[in-house]
């Protein structure tokens, strides 16, 4: 990392505990680290290197943890490390070029493939990175000066943009993403000048809950027994079944619905009097439903999904601070019925019933006046649970190293091959911290099973937050997002960006029972046919859907 640190903090409980499930090397490592991918056509006046660079130092400026790198100690002391001239006195940011980078000739789906199944693109050291790509085009014609394009006509680039999880979250990267494309079309490129560059680093979320009500022995009694009847109340007991088939390999099919369509879907969910996130958690409790073995099936339990909330409108404001470049979120679960039936318009009036149990429990999670010190309280505890489960890792790492190593010599196998046999015995890496785990470990019964099925992550309307009408000469047409994952993991996405509704699954094909998944994903679609676009009928799995 170049330049001088000249500023520093300790990662908060959520951000330490995202840390140190991302650590290790190898294709393994990385666990969560983002990604945002936008199709885009634009004038390649626009998209020249000197104006993408300077748009992309304005970012770095005004969000420093982009540009930041991170110094681990040990498992208590973990620090993020600015890098940043106070003075502004260069034409970019010290670390512009080294976070960018330049391509042509890849597909997005390649760049994408390579990003979360090749060895880790992000480290310590680089904790975001921007590419912008021209598919098909050599790099030195695609970015070339205003110049070199004399017609200057609509072409084709894909922009991505990674950053770690525990630098931030969904919405710090859709926020920056807009405000690049804001900056990048401005008529006046330079909207965030060298001499206003952010050298302090944003304060953690947990430091700006307010949780006043643990100030006091009493009051701080209370919260832990609200945290503690809340996590009794997490029961599930449906998992789909997972086998390790290879490495891990995940792949993120996605279909979008036309404008019409999603116009449609929408009015459907609002003539209920729910959202389409309260519609989708509903959807997929009934896809597994009807595609699970009956053996696993079991509808005396219900059913848990886990899920994320955006806590920024909770925290207290940081005067004189715009920076939204960072990680505030809390994380919780629904529960639903897990059992089904075949009549048709009774399926339709439960699975509505179910989109406004969804509702409900969400309403009850935001609004909670405990929300806070819950929040607290969960990422107090995920940090704990992270610490343990890293330090048992590495412990096992280094004991399965020392057997080997003892076993060489046993055998008198020459020195030169220790690394090759250690890499094929290195057990995997600890589990990372998600809410189904944190609720085994909170529970405070053990015959009380609390496993998730799968997370979902609920974006809403991104066109709210990408203004689309400001963009002259860019137009943004597609939208993916997902992560680095873990063996076995899943997780659906579903948002509405350039005026369609978008799903995109993000799952381990070599994690499952080969075809469970596929299934389940094509129930979810029949269950968008036939329960939010046609009114009248609801479809079988497998049955015709008609989308475009």
């Amino acid at each position: 990392m170049t330049g001088a640190s000249n500023a520093a903090r300790q990662l908060g409980p959520t951000e330490k505990s995202f840390y140190l499930g991302s650590r290790g090397d190898g294709p393994e490592s990385g666990v969560n680290d983002m990604y945002l991918h936008i199709g885009v056509r634009a004038r390649p006046s626009l998209l020249t290197r000197d104006r993408i660079l300077k748009t992309w130092s304005a970012v770095l400026d005004a969000h420093p943890l982009l540009s930041a790198g991170v110094e681990f100690v040990d498992y208590e002391d973990i620090s993020f490390r600015s890098c940043s001239s106070a003075a502004g006195t260069e034409a970019l940011h010290p670390r512009t070029e080294e976070l960018v980078a330049f391509e042509s000739g890849r597909s997005a789906s390649e760049i994408i493939s390579s990003y979360l199944n090749g060895p880790r693109t992000l480290s310590d050291e680089k904790l975001s990175y921007l590419v912008i790509s021209r598919p098909g085009s050599a790099a030195d014609v695609a970015f070339g000066s205003a110049a070199d394009h004399v017609d200057d006509e609509m072409r084709d680039f894909d922009f991505f943009l990674f950053s770690t999880h525990f630098l931030g979250d969904g919405m710090a990267l859709h926020s920056t993403a807009g405000e690049f494309f804001r900056l990048l079309t401005a008529e006046q490129n330079d909207e965030i000048s060298p001499s206003k560059r952010t050298v302090s680093l944003p304060v953690a979320a947990e430091d700006r809950l307010p949780i006043g009500l643990t100030n006091t022995r009493f009051g701080a009694g209370i919260a832990r027994a609200d945290y503690e009847k809340e996590q009794a109340r997490q029961i599930g007991a449906h998992t789909f079944p997972r086998e390790r088939l290879g490495p891990r390999q995940t792949l993120v099919p996605t279909v979008s619905y036309p404008a019409e369509k999603s116009k449609r879907i929408l009015a459907a969910c609002k003539s209920h009097g729910v959202t389409l996130a309260h519609s989708i958690f509903a959807l997929a409790a009934v896809a597994y439903t009807k595609t699970a073995a009956p053996e696993r099936r079991r509808p005396e339990m219900p059913l848990m999904l886990y899920s994320a909330v955006n806590i920024r409108p909770y925290l207290k404001p940081v005067k004189g601070s715009s920076d939204w470049y960072h990680l505030a979120i809390g994380f919780y679960n629904i529960i639903l019925p897990s059992f089904f039936v075949k009549d048709a318009s009774v399926a339709r009036a439960l699975f509505w019933h179910r989109a406004q149990s969804v509702k409900c429990q969400t309403t009850r999670i935001v609004k909670s006046p405990f929300l806070p010190t819950r929040t607290l309280l969960m990422a107090k505890q995920r940090e704990t649970s992270s610490i343990r489960w890293e330090r048992e890792a590495d412990e096992q790492r280094a004991r399965s190293i020392k057997s080997v190593e003892n076993g060489l010599k046993e055998l008198n196998v020459k020195q030169e091959s220790d690394a090759a046999i250690a890499a094929d015995h290195e057990t995997e890496d600890g589990a990372p911290v998600t809410v189904e785990s944190v609720a085994k470990v909170t529970s405070t019964s053990t015959f009380v099973p609390q496993t998730a099925l799968m997370g979902l992550s609920m974006l809403g309307n991104l066109d709210g937050m990408y203004k689309h009408a400001e963009y002259s000469g860019v137009e943004l047409h597609s939208l993916t997002t997902g992560s680095r994952q873990r063996a076995g993991a899943l997780l659906l996405f579903a948002y509405t960006f350039a005026g369609k509704l978008w799903l995109s699954l993000g799952y381990d094909v070599n994690g499952f029972e080969r075809g469970v998944i596929e299934k389940w994903w094509d129930a979810l679609q029949c269950g968008i046919d036939g329960l939010l676009l046609d009114e009248n009928a609801i479809d079988d799995v497998g049955s015709s859907r008609g989308r475009q």
